[in-house]
């Protein structure tokens, strides 16, 4: 990432609502442990695949993603999204 990309993103993560700041820190945070997720949001999993949030629920409809609940809160697990993508598991 170039330097003036960076100081554009700063920026606008700094202007960013609270809430965004927090994900986006939180995020950051992460990355940095080196800790990796086991499930993500479908809005997450549909990033991670480039496809829409339609197509992820299509994909549970056909019964290639198989979500799991979290307290009441939907989520995919990393391993079947890396599976479907044919990515390796670094773990």
């Amino acid at each position: 990432m170039s330097s003036i990309d960076l100081d554009t993103t700063l920026r606008r993560l700094l202007s960013a609502p609270t809430k965004t700041r927090r994900a986006a820190l939180d995020a950051a945070q992460t990355v940095l442990d080196g800790i990796r997720p086991m499930a993500v949001s479908q809005s997450a999993a549909a990033r991670l695949l480039n496809v829409s949030r339609w197509t992820i629920l299509r994909l549970v409809e056909d019964g290639v993603l198989h979500p799991v609940s979290l307290r009441g809160a939907r989520r995919f697990p990393v391993y079947e999204l890396e599976q479907l993508c044919g990515a390796k598991n670094e773990n």
